[in-house]
């Protein structure tokens, strides 16, 4: 909460997200206002992202919020251009970092805007001046477990201007995120208590406002029906509503966490871990996408 010292502990929870040093007023005084775009969950499509989408792992280094901010890049360029290739070739998604953002870029720019040194995590609020100002291909900034953030150089921070995002707002409520998600507005990007409440490994219904932990930053890139969620884990069955919609965020702790690298959040698991005073959540949205836009939605879709 604004105005409230919480001890930096660095326990087996903390993955990189600086619960103590956010600063949710600052959060709060850049956001754009939020406009609603959708009158309902009936509007909603439901995404494949965990189809076509290339789960990271931060290994030992605690990076997370550059994870979380790049992953966002991601997506938000994919609603932009309709597919990620940022290389250009026509070949969309490669695996060679040739159309992937830099966590580590995300990462050591989210730290210098929060003056943090050492290999100490950062804040949301440390990676908004980032996205806003551009992020970097990772083929310019290949990610690494050793901690080097000299290794960003100031032609580095004019190459990542052509990439940026346009604006965020602030995630005060669950319609907010779901519908943030439903419109194609962008991705969620957030730094929650860490871990979560897991059922069955995978999916977080609720929260108590009293739990404690580590800190840790992820992306939301997607949402699904839990008729589809129950079909895709069968280990859920039962857990959600077949009518429920369900938020998708991809993790950077490997394919072998949670769900193939993926955990899903109910709305009333959003509205819970939203509450929570260690919380904070933005939306990004309307990322450059400076190139001709050739795609085709039979071969690539975000919204199946």
């Amino acid at each position: 909460m604004p105005g409230e010292t919480i001890p930096f502990v660095r326990n087996e929870g903390f993955t990189g997200y600086r619960i103590d040093l956010e600063d949710h007023e600052a959060i709060t005084a850049m956001s754009s206002p939020y406009v609603e775009l959708m009158r309902g969950p009936d509007e909603y499509q439901e995404s494949n992202v965990y189809e076509w989408w290339r789960v990271r792992n931060q290994g030992q280094q605690g990076s997370c919020r550059g994870h979380a901010l790049a992953a966002n890049a991601r997506f938000a360029y994919v609603l932009a251009a309709g597919e990620i290739d940022l290389d250009g070739d026509g070949e969309a998604n490669e695996a060679n970092l040739q159309d992937d953002f830099s966590p580590d870029y995300c990462y050591y720019e989210s730290q210098k805007s929060n003056n943090i040194n050492g290999d100490n995590g950062a804040t949301v609020m440390g990676g908004i001046p980032v996205g806003l100002a551009g992020i970097l291909r990772e083929i310019d900034c290949p990610y690494t477990v050793a901690y080097d953030p000299g290794r960003i150089t100031p032609a580095m921070r004019e190459k990542a201007k052509q990439w940026k995002f346009g604006r965020y707002s602030e995630i005060t409520s669950p319609s907010m995120g779901f519908d943030w998600i439903g419109s194609g507005q962008g991705g969620l990007d957030w730094g929650t208590v860490w871990p979560l409440p897991f059922t069955k490994g995978c999916l977080v219904k609720g929260m108590s406002r009293a739990a404690v932990g580590g800190g840790h930053a992820t992306a939301c890139v997607g949402m699904i029906r839990g008729e589809t969620l129950m079909r895709l884990v069968p280990s859920l069955k039962g857990e959600v509503r077949s009518d429920e919609w369900v938020l998708i965020f991809a993790n950077s702790h490997s394919e072998h966490a949670q769900w193939r690298g993926f955990y899903f959040v109910t709305q009333d698991g959003f509205a819970d871990i939203l509450a929570h005073r260690y919380t904070a959540c933005i939306g990004w949205s309307d990322m450059n996408a400076p190139r001709k836009r050739k795609f085709d939605f039979r071969k690539f879709s975000v919204f199946g």
